[in-house]
């Protein structure tokens, strides 16, 4: 009798934890999940009451506050003391405007005071010191850099490798602008170290900057043999690596061993020296450009056969780029219908020497091409064919790889500005021989830009010894602007003109100042600290050389301790400076304290050309010299200021009133400061800083003035501040009234100067009622809008369906889950509605604003409805909103006309419509002081310590909530015990069934 065991499978049913399993993993075949949701609904449906109890709380809370937001708002506007809408003040009843007779000054403020004030004179106004300078700012040129025949371009700009740090890899990436110079590959800095090379270091350590994990830890550095080291600042390692995009690729690769690094880590990892030939570095372009192309000449018939793809072949030796080009050549001319049976090109492995021949025995010949490939590989060309074949000389593999300054121009356009009007030139293509060499691109330029702008309008140079080219306008106020250009690759500092877009020949201030160090008139030197200081008025800023002019500018014109405005013309090429304050006191005197700025922008103060101050003729003609009052004056002196007062009375000679005036200002200033000459034929004085170069301002700062000098200075193009200088009369009394500024205030009423007069100005007053009547419709406004927001919450009635059930109710988060946002957004704006229907709070607001608006002054004897202001008529609906008559024979403006006082009482006495408003808002926002009912029932957002009706409410929702979910969870755990315990004996009694079903089967079959 032969025996087997059978083995069941079975569901592994852990007693110890509490599995939620599906009906088609468990033996009873049950949906237990929803059985179980089943048995613990009634728990569940406690949770969504309490949660929709508690929506509505919020929901409440939300429309309550709103409501206050709203009322606080009005208050803000209408009875705050900081507001210029305050009711609550007579000052926003004032309904005169003060009427000024003459256009020179006008008038504000009080009206009573302005009918009593008389302006007899207006001899002088106020004006701010200024500089113009005549320093010349810019060299007015637009200079290229050092054009070439021919270059070879850099490749290392968006090039990246690998850095390891702490075993972390992270990339560098250099970034596009990072270009080496071909042609200066053998220049040195100050530290001897390769210019160009330093670029790439450069380029990597600003990478490692602006990673905030390596930067101040690791650094490269370019060694004095052209090999660059990696450098850890801690106690970790670093390393390089090969940066790949795929394992197929090997650019990565490639620009790690062109930097002469290999993959290494260590304190310190050094490279070997980098290759520097550009013929043969990977730092430079080693590909024939796809563009390259040659021009034949077939039985009379050009035709032009360019490469088509970019050709790189890796390790080639120069024979070997000659049998690539020739196959690439012949792989053109056959795709070409016109060509195929008229030309074929073959290669000489041995000697490099490229062959083209005529299929059919037509004569052939080379008439042009790129210059990349006629000098690369050697060809002559010729406009006459004379054989049937041409053979190139062999290649020069260099010459490939170059761009040529005929081939990159060709066919590209420049476009110019003048004074705003913009011509383009072209490099016309069958012209190339005449701009290939940097020595004919000028000659060709200004043919082109004389065509364009007219003869001499803009000039074109070469200068010779710097190869470079200078673009200028023939006139020195006109401003040239080299725009852009039709190719990338003409423009830029190293495009084929070697010269930005955008240049001008004027300052750009968006240019750094080590940028603009060459472009300036005179040569920008900074100081021997590296930076340029400069003085303004006693206050020294100072900047790096990678400071713009326009942060130079900016910085100055908002330090209110400089106290001036500096403002470059493009037109003058000058800058302009103003002082902020305008008067007498207002000064302007700027030093170089390190370097040169100061000077480069604006000119030397101390060089500047210095003349004397003249006064008009003081004597009489008995030689006398008569003061009739004190004499105030205001002088400055370099970076001083002082004030001197010359006295009134009679002087014997021009001599003894020259002593006078030296003596007053040797007390002032020193003695020897400033000298007081006499011109006794002219009867004159003249002042002058007694070095001869500092500068000298002196303003006159009385109505007397006896010197006849109002504002002057003795540096060309300063002009010193100077004071308003007024006669009035004030009720009657005259005097002289000299400020600083052009607006002053004189007995509350505040006086705007805009020019001098010799004739009395008076000052009269008229009613200006259209500005109240519009004021009193904003506030009225204001007022309707809280009315309709509280009249709709409070009427508004809930959706009920036809059971009378209310249809919205707030949703449960098992609804929610069927929803779009969308439909849950709509249905919750419904549930919304009704909620404060009939609120007594509410009802409050609108019963006591409306008395408050609407019932009568009993001290004014008047009501809003005097005034034509009433409620809307026939609208129960509006909650009582007010509508305001403003037309030209209303109430309103009938009572503002005939009885103005009347109207300021309705609303500013103690029992006026204000304060009662006042009131009102006070009892249900708390806006003046003490908690409102809407703040006890609903509180603020600001409020931290939030303890209202609602929010307390709200609470105890939440504390509901979390004990039923608690409960719930209890609950399902229960259940879920149960139910596995139930499947556990299942299990048991399946596998006990599966063992004797077994045991039966092999019996029987035995």
């Amino acid at each position: 009798m032969s025996s087997s065991s059978s083995t069941s499978s079975s569901a592994n049913l852990d007693t110890s934890s509490i599995y939620r399993l599906s009906g088609t993993n468990l033996y009873s075949g049950l949906d237990t999940d929803k059985i179980i949701k089943a048995l613990v609904s009634n728990t569940q449906s406690k949770i969504d009451k309490q949660q929709q109890l508690e929506q509505i709380a919020e929901w409440k809370r939300e429309l309550y506050r709103d409501v206050t937001s709203d009322m606080q708002d009005f208050e803000n506007t209408y009875f705050s003391y900081t507001s210029d809408t305050n009711l609550l003040s007579s000052t926003f009843f004032k309904t005169a405007n003060i009427i000024s007779s003459s256009s020179a000054v006008s008038a504000a403020g009080n009206v009573d005071n302005a009918k009593n004030l008389i302006i007899n004179s207006i001899s002088q106004m106020a004006s701010q010191a200024s500089y113009n300078s005549t320093q010349q700012v810019s060299d007015q040129e637009i200079t290229s850099g050092k054009l070439y025949d021919s270059w070879t371009s850099s490749t290392v700009g968006g090039k990246s490798l690998l850095v390891s740090y702490n075993g972390t890899d992270y990339t560098l990436t250099l970034s596009n602008s990072v270009k080496l110079d071909s042609e200066n590959m053998s220049a040195t800095n100050a530290d001897g170290n390769n210019v160009e090379l330093q670029k790439i270091v450069d380029g990597l350590n600003d990478q490692i900057e602006n990673n905030s994990t390596l930067n101040g830890k690791v650094e490269f550095t370019l060694n004095a043999d052209n090999s660059i080291s990696l450098s850890s600042k801690t106690s970790y390692d670093v390393g390089v690596k090969a940066y790949t995009t795929s394992k197929d690729t090997t650019t990565g690769q490639k620009f790690l061993a062109a930097l002469g690094l290999t993959e290494s880590t260590g304190q310190t990892v050094n490279g070997t020296a980098i290759d520097t030939n550009v013929s043969t570095s990977g730092l430079f372009n080693q590909t024939i450009s796809s563009s390259s192309n040659l021009k034949f000449n077939v039985g009379g018939e050009d035709y032009t056969v360019t490469l088509g793809g970019d050709l790189t072949v890796s390790g080639a030796s120069d024979n070997g780029y000659a049998i690539a080009i020739a196959t690439q050549l012949q792989k053109q001319i056959s795709a070409n219908a016109d060509l195929k049976d008229k030309i074929s090109v073959s290669s000489d492995a041995a000697t490099g020497k490229i062959t083209f021949t005529s299929l059919d025995g037509s004569n052939l010949s080379i008439s042009g091409g790129s210059q990349n490939l006629l000098q690369g590989l050697g060809i002559t060309t010729s406009d006459t064919p004379s054989g049937t074949s041409v053979e190139s000389s062999g290649v020069t593999k260099d010459a490939l790889f170059k761009s040529y300054l005929g081939d990159t121009l060709a066919g590209s356009t420049l476009t110019f500005s003048l004074d705003g009007i913009s011509k383009t030139v072209a490099f016309d293509a069958l012209d190339e021989a005449d701009y290939s060499s940097a020595d004919g691109i000028s000659t060709y330029l200004q043919k082109k830009l004389d065509s364009s702008f007219g003869t001499g309008k803009v000039l074109v140079s070469t200068d010779a010894a710097n190869g470079t080219l200078q673009f200028q306008a023939g006139d020195s106020t006109s401003v040239l602007t080299l725009s852009s250009s039709s190719s990338s690759n003409v423009l830029g500092k190293y495009g084929a003109l070697r010269v930005g877009s955008g240049e001008t020949n004027r300052v750009e201030t968006g240019k750094t100042l080590d940028d603009l160090a060459g472009e300036f008139k005179q040569t920008l030197t900074a100081g021997a600290d590296g930076k340029y200081t400069i003085s303004i008025n006693g206050k020294e800023l100072s900047f790096d050389g990678d400071t713009t002019l326009s942060t130079v500018i900016s910085q100055i014109n908002s330090d209110p301790d400089m106290g001036v405005t500096i403002a470059y013309s493009q037109t003058t090429d000058s800058f302009r400076i103003t002082a902020d304050d305008s008067g007498s006191q207002g000064k302007i005197y700027y030093s170089d304290v390190s370097g040169n700025l100061a000077d480069t922008l604006f000119g030397s103060m101390t060089d500047g050309t210095f003349g004397s101050i003249q006064s008009g003729k003081l004597t009489a003609d008995d030689g006398t010299v008569s003061v009739s009052g004190d004499a105030v004056y205001s002088l400055t002196l370099g970076n001083t200021q002082k004030t001197i007062t010359l006295a009134s009375g009679s002087y014997a000679s021009l001599s003894d009133f020259q002593s006078a005036v030296q003596a007053q200002i040797d007390s002032a200033f020193g003695t020897g400061s400033v000298t007081v000459s006499a011109d006794t034929a002219n009867g004159t004085l003249s002042l002058n800083a007694a070095d001869g170069k500092t500068q000298l301002s002196i303003t006159s700062q009385s109505t007397e003035n006896p010197l006849q000098i109002s504002s002057a200075s003795n540096l060309a193009g300063y002009t010193a501040g100077q004071d308003l200088k007024m006669n009035v009369a004030i009720n009657g009394t005259t005097t002289d009234v000299v400020r600083s500024s052009n607006t002053t205030a004189l007995d509350g009423v505040t006086l705007t100067v805009a020019g001098t007069t010799d004739k009395a100005v008076s000052f009269s007053s008229e009613n200006n009622v259209d500005d109240l009547v519009s004021k009193i419709v904003d506030y009225v406004n204001a007022y309707n809008k809280i009315i309709d927001k509280v009249n709709t919450l409070t009427t508004e009635a809930q959706e009920r369906n036809s059971s009378h059930k209310v249809k919205y109710e707030p949703l449960t988060d098992a609804q929610k889950e069927d929803m779009s946002d969308d439909e849950i957004d709509k249905w919750n704006t419904e549930a919304k509605k009704g909620l404060l229907q009939n609120d007594s709070a509410l009802n409050g607001i609108l019963n006591d604003l409306r008395s408050a608006m609407t019932d009568a002054v009993e001290s004014a004897g008047l009501s809003l409805s005097d005034l034509g202001i009433s409620t809307k008529a026939y609208d129960v609906t509006s909650g009582g909103q007010l509508v305001v008559d403003t037309s030209s024979t209303s109430k309103l403006r009938e009572k503002l006309q005939s009885d103005p006082d009347a109207v300021t009482s309705l609303f500013t006495d103690e029992d006026g419509i204000s304060s009662r408003v006042k009131d009102a808002l006070d009892k249900y926002v708390g806006t003046f002081g003490g908690d409102g009912v809407l703040l006890l029932r609903a509180g603020k957002e600001s409020d931290a310590n939030d303890t209202s009706q609602l929010t307390t409410q709200i609470n105890q929702y939440e504390d509901t909530i979390s004990k039923l979910k608690d409960q719930l969870q209890t609950e399902e755990d229960r259940y879920w015990s149960k139910f596995t315990a139930m499947e556990q004996s299942l299990s048991t009694l399946t596998a006990q069934s599966d063992y004797l079903t077994s045991m039966f089967s092999n019996s029987s079959s035995s």
